[in-house]
Formats: C-alpha cells, structure tokens, sequence
C-alpha cells in the first residue's frame, strides 16, 4: 500500500527592504553607489616665509630650533625630563645669544627661580649649575636688589618645605647667590640665620642628612667671611644706630659654635671665630655695657667658649683666654653677661678639676694663670655686689662653694682656693687702723645668702686666725640673728672636729664670743622686757659653747689650756652678764679648778672679788627696783657662780676673804674697776659692799663648812667694819653711820649663831 504523499507547504514570499551584506574584517567598506564624490585634485599653492624654520629666521634659538620664550615655558612641563632639557637649551642659547639674557634677565629670573623649589633633584641641580656657571657670571651688575629679592622670595620658600633635599638645596641657592652678591646677605641676614637655626634644631637632618648637611653648611662659612674684619668694626662702634650689623656677627658665630658642638668637620670656622669672639670680649662688652639688648646677643655666644677652647690650636686658646679674663674683670656685676661670665669659670674651673690636667705641660701653666685671676675676682665681686644684688652673690657663692667641693688638696688650685680667706675677710668683718670694725655685706645678705658663705667655710682645707677673727666680729655684731651665730659656731665646730682648725685659736674664738658679746640691756640697770632683750641669745650661745668645750677633750686640761686667755678677758673688766658666762665656763669645764697652779687661782680669786664687789656696789639693795631674772634677784643672779667656785674650790674661799679684808682698809683697794668711777668707792661704799658679799655667803647653807674653816678672816673683817664705823676719822654721816652701823649689828648675830651652831 503506498503511504500518501504529505501535502507540500511553501512558504509565502515576503518583501526584503534591506539585503543583509556580509564583510570580512580588514576590508574596506566600498562607497554607497550613491555616494558623491567630493575629491578636489589641483596644484599645491607655495607661500613665501610661511614654514616653521622660516619664521624663526633671525631670531635667537638654541641646537633644537627653540626659542627663549619656549624654552621657559617648557621649564613649567609636567614631565621632569622635558624641564631639565629646557634649562640646559637655556644655557646653550644664553651662551649663543648673551644679549638674551641682558634684555630679559629680569623674565628669565621670574621664571627659574620657581624651579628652587622643584621635587625632582636633577631639575634642581641642572638650575644651579646654570645660575652658577651662566647667568650669575654673566650679568654680575645687572642683578639689582629687585631681581635679588625675587630669587630670595623662592630661596625662603624652599628653607621651609618638609622635604629634606628641597631644603638643604635652599641653603645651597643661597650661598651661591650670597656669593655672587654679597649684599643679598646683608639684606636678609636676619631671616636666613632664623632658617639656618631652624634647620639645625631639626633631628631628622642630623640622624638622615648628616653628611649633606656638612656640605650645606659651608654657605655659613661664607656668611662668617662677611663678617666685617677689625677695622670697619670699630668704625661700627661708632655709630649704635649701625649695631645690627654686629649683631649679625654674633647670630652668624652663635649657628658656627652649634655646630661645632653637632656636627664635624667643620674646623675650618675655628679661626674666624676665635678672632671675632676675641674682638667682642675685648671691645664689644665695653662698648656695648649701657645697651641691655646688645647683652642678651652677647650672652649667647658665652657658653659655648669652654668647648671652643678645647677645639682650637695652643695660640687661639692663649689669645682667647686673655680676652675672656680681661673682659671678665670688667664686667658690670649687675648685668645678664656677669652671670653667663660666672658659669663659664665656673665649667672651665671644674674642667681642670676634674680632668687633672699635668702640672708640668705648658699650656696647662697658662690656662692655670687665667684660673689664679678668675679665682681672685670672686671676693671682690662679693665685695663689690655688696646687699644690693643678693640673687648675684647667690651666684658667685654657689661658684665658690662648687669648686670648694671639687678641689683636689695640695693642688694648685687648692692652694688658691684657701688663700681666698685672707681676700673673703672684708667680705665678713675687719678692724680698721683707727680699731673700728667695718662690716661687710655678709651680715645685712638674705639668711639663704649667709648659709652659702657659711658652706664655703667648710671646704677651706685650714682656717687661719685672721679669718676666725673676722668671724668673732660678725658674731659679736649687734644684728647679727641668732641662727646664723649660731651656724657659725657649728660650722667651726666641725672644721676643729676635722683637724682644720688648732685648738688653741678655736678656743680663743669660743672665749672672746662668751667674754663679748653684748647683752643688752644690762640686767642690773634697767628692767628686762623679753622682747626687748637677747638674754635668751646669750643663754644659746653660752650653752652652744660649753657643748662645743664638752667635746674637745678632758675638761680640766682645757680648763688649764684656756684660763690665760680667759683671764685676760675678765682684766678687760666685761659687762656683768660676759663675766658671769666665762664663770659659768669655768665651772662647766672644772669648778674644783684641780689643774690650775696655786698662781692661777690667786688671780682667779682676785679677779673674783673685784666682781662681787662690783655686783654690790652697783645694784640698789630695793627688791622693788633690783632687777629680776626668772623669779631670782639679779644680785644672787649674779653672784651664784661665785658660790659655786667658793664651795667646789678649798682655795678660792680664803683668798676671797683675804682680799675682802684688805679691800675693806683705808690704805688697799681692789683693781681698777667701773664702780670706782661710778658709784665712788668711799669708806661707807666700801663697808656696805662687803657687808652684801659676806651677808649673800652666809645665806648659802653649802658654804657654811667653809666659812667656818676661815672664821679668822672673817672676824678680823668684822673687827676692821666696826673701828671704821666708831672712827671720827672719816666723813660719815650720822644717818650713813647709823644704818650701817644697824646693819653689821645684825650681821654679826647671824654669824655668832653660825659659829655657836658648828663648833
């Protein structure tokens, strides 16, 4: 069976509005058949100087055909290469064309001098080398101050850029156009000394940059060349108005001396320094003295001497340790420099201290000398500073006290360091060829002041007795204050404990400080108000002293060692007050007096009873007017250390009446005493003086044992009172007589019970 045939399907045409058209890539797509074709053939039209190279003709170009004006246009290009290039074309063209630069230097300087601060270092390098070998050497008078400025605008600009190289390239534009024209410093001097301290203050260059910096810094070299040589210097001092000028120098040799200090290889600066920092010390700190502003400029360069003297050669150091001292001794001790002046001797002093330099080298002998003199000055700056300026002799104290600390003994400088004593006297106290003492700054001086003196003393390797004596003056001054008195004693008190002083001046000072000092007021003149009297000082200082007696050694060998000096005081007949505190002495170093021979006794018992005789003689017997100290009558106040020796002592107590029984006989007196003049010592006088002294003895229960051991010269003392009272011989009033004549009456009843009670 045959399968029928499928119905065909055709597929009905439709429209085609655009044939599709296949290409090949790479072929050229031919023109539509409709195309119009515009192509115009004809011949080429030539005009006359119309190409590149004939517009150019005659005018300045370089070895690429560019002109001046492209040639700085391209300077501006993005592309680092392509600048650099177009300031080499400047160069060949202004070497070509020198006219060029003389009728735009003005255009071509506007436009370099932005590449100053150009980031790419070649750029930089190929601009300096082109100012430096081209346009500077070319038109050395035409750059004027205007054109100077412009470059300086852009040289200032890249001083203070962050990028390292950019600025460290700055100073190196600078010196070049410093070089060039050295007016340009003179003119910004001030601003570019600011950006050279500025760049040495910046830690980053020192620890990244050090070699570059070294290299750099040689444009301050040159600024120091400018500094003006000795001549126009003084033709500066002459005119104040011109003084910037010199403090240029100083701010120049101020940036050197740092980097001597930060930086090496740079000793080529030594030498100018030297003879400018000379002229400033020798000439500039005279000149300059009235002017405080100059000072402060001054003050700068002066620490950093000690340094320099340790960098430059032997002759540079011999010049300017001689304008240092000279100009040291000249300063005025109330200016900034003085202070600044101090703390370089006192470094340079301690240099030689410390680093113990060899006697016997040459250069040390002279650096010696100049130490001797700096030394020297110091007392009489303390001198010449005198109250008025406390915080300056604070300073030279402070000096003293440090070198007093560092000094090696038996060396050159320790030998000069004590032989300051004799030259530090007026500085504390001194007596006159007239006996007047003149006083010296050191009493009316700020206690902080008097404590730094005070100091100094103990680093003296021996006190002499000239000073110790200046010491007792200033001690036994009215104003002086107690507390400083009172350091004194224990200043010296170390000094003898550590051998620096003899025994026998240290006690000499501790029994003239007891035997005159001024108690004021007297105690059996006036009544004491405690406010208005130093009693209590007094008290201090004798307490003070026995302590310092205490420990010198065994008491009675210094009894002996200091009664000859001791004597001669009381002879000088003290106040009441002295005289009672050398007793007082006595008796805390040995009231039995066991090491004195039976000479010294003798004059110690007669001095003695000149004193009781005067203590009766001049206080009135009223207890209402008697002064009193402490609840107890000034007479017994008085007298108590007398009853103290009389007990203590079997041989003070007979030679006492012995001398009391002569004193009280027409034809025998005492020594010469005060009470002669004073109170006149007549027969009634007499009598009522020795009857007080007998009386006073009496009321101490603990003597009784001796009296009655010398009841003959007291009966016989007894008899000589009576005849003299029964005796029309002397001219005694009825009523005199009659008082005491009452008196010794009752006297004898108290001593007839004392002998009725002990025999």
């Amino acid at each position: 069976m045959v399968r029928a045939k499928p119905a065909s399907s055709k597929k009905q045409k439709r429209g085609v509005d655009f044939k599709k058209i296949r290409h090949k890539i790479g072929r050229k797509l031919p023109p539509p058949k409709n195309a119009t074709i515009v192509q115009i053939k004809s011949k080429a039209i030539v005009l006359p100087q119309q190409s590149i190279a004939s517009e150019k003709e005659g005018l300045a170009v370089n070895k690429k055909g560019l002109t001046l004006r492209e040639l700085l246009q391209q300077t501006s290009h993005h592309n680092a290469k392509i600048r650099r290039a177009a300031l080499f074309g400047i160069k060949d063209l202004i070497l070509k064309y020198p006219l060029e630069l003389k009728l735009h230097k003005h255009a071509i300087i506007e436009i370099l001098r932005v590449r100053i601060c150009d980031n790419d270092k070649m750029v930089r390098n190929t601009l300096y080398h082109l100012l430096k070998s081209v346009i500077f050497p070319s038109s050395k008078e035409d750059i004027t101050a205007p054109v100077i400025s412009l470059l300086m605008a852009y040289i200032f600009n890249a001083m203070t850029l962050m990028t390292v190289d950019i600025r460290l390239m700055a100073f190196k534009f600078f010196k070049l156009l410093a070089l060039n024209y050295p007016s340009s410093f003179m003119l910004y001097a001030e601003k570019v000394l600011d950006n050279y301290i500025d760049i040495l203050r910046n830690n980053q260059i020192y620890l990244v940059e050090k070699n570059k910096l070294i290299n750099v810094l040689a444009g301050l070299a040159h600024c120091l060349s400018l500094i003006a040589n000795k001549g126009q210097r003084d033709d500066r001092l002459n005119n104040q108005d011109d003084d910037k000028y010199i403090i240029l120098d100083i701010k120049i040799a101020e940036i050197c001396l740092c980097l001597t200090k930060w930086v090496n290889g740079i000793d080529f600066l030594s030498d100018k320094l030297v003879e400018f920092i000379e002229y400033l010390l020798l000439v500039g700190t005279n000149t300059w003295e009235k002017g405080t502003h100059m000072e402060n400029h001054i003050v700068s360069l002066l620490p950093f001497i000690p340094r320099l003297l340790s960098q430059i050669t032997a002759n540079g150091k011999t010049r300017l340790l001689e304008a240092f001292t000279c100009s040291f001794k000249e300063c005025r001790v109330d200016s900034r420099l003085f202070t600044a002046y101090l703390s370089v001797v006192e470094e340079l002093l301690l240099v030689t201290i410390n680093t113990g330099l060899q006697m016997h080298a040459s250069s040390y002998q002279d650096h010696l000398s100049h130490e001797i003199a700096w030394m020297r000055e110091l007392p009489r700056i303390l001198l010449h500073l005198s109250d008025e300026h406390p915080s300056n002799t604070m300073v030279v104290l402070k000096v003293l006290l440090r070198i007093g600390q560092c000094f090696v003994p038996n060396s050159p400088l320790g030998f000069e360091y004590d032989a300051l004593q004799f030259l530090l006297r007026e500085f504390y106290a001194i007596r006159s060829h007239s006996g007047s003492i003149n006083y010296g700054p050191f009493l009316k001086l700020p206690n902080d002041c008097k404590e730094l003196a005070l100091c100094c003393l103990c680093y003296f390797s021996w006190l002499t007795s000239d000073f110790l004596e200046s010491l007792a003056y200033c001690c036994l001054c009215n104003d002086m204050e107690p507390l400083i008195l009172l350091r004194i004693v224990e200043v010296l008190q170390t000094a003898y404990m550590s051998g620096r002083v003899p025994v026998s001046e240290y006690m000499s000072f501790l029994v003239t400080l007891v035997a005159r000092f001024r108690v004021s007021p007297e105690r059996f003149l006036a009544k004491i108000f405690e406010e208005d009297s130093n009693q209590k000082t007094f008290k201090s200082i004798t307490d003070a002293v026995f302590e310092c007696l205490d420990q010198i050694g065994d008491s009675c060998i210094v009894l002996k060692l200091l009664f000859k000096n001791m004597l001669n005081e009381m002879l000088l007949n003290p106040p009441m007050d002295n005289f009672r505190g050398m007793l007082r002495m006595i008796i805390a170093l040995d009231a039995r007096l066991t090491k004195l021979s039976d000479e010294d006794i003798g004059d110690l018992s007669k001095i003695l009873c000149r004193y009781m005789v005067d203590t009766a003689s001049s206080m009135s017997e009223d207890p209402d007017v008697a002064c009193r100290f402490s609840g107890i009558p000034t007479f017994d106040f008085c007298l108590k250390p007398c009853i103290v020796l009389l007990i203590a002592s079997g041989n003070v107590l007979p030679s006492v009446l012995k001398l009391l029984n002569q004193f009280i006989s027409e034809d025998c007196i005492l020594l010469p005493s005060e009470s002669d003049d004073k109170y006149g010592m007549d027969i009634s006088s007499r009598i009522n003086a020795v009857s007080r002294i007998l009386s006073f003895m009496f009321s101490h229960k603990r003597l009784h044992i001796n009296l009655s051991r010398n009841k003959a010269h007291i009966d016989h003392t007894l008899l000589i009172m009576h005849n003299l009272l029964d005796s029309n011989k002397h001219n005694i009033s009825y009523e005199e007589r009659g008082r005491l004549q009452s008196g010794l009456d009752k006297m004898k009843g108290s001593i007839c019970d004392l002998w009725i009670k002990n025999s």
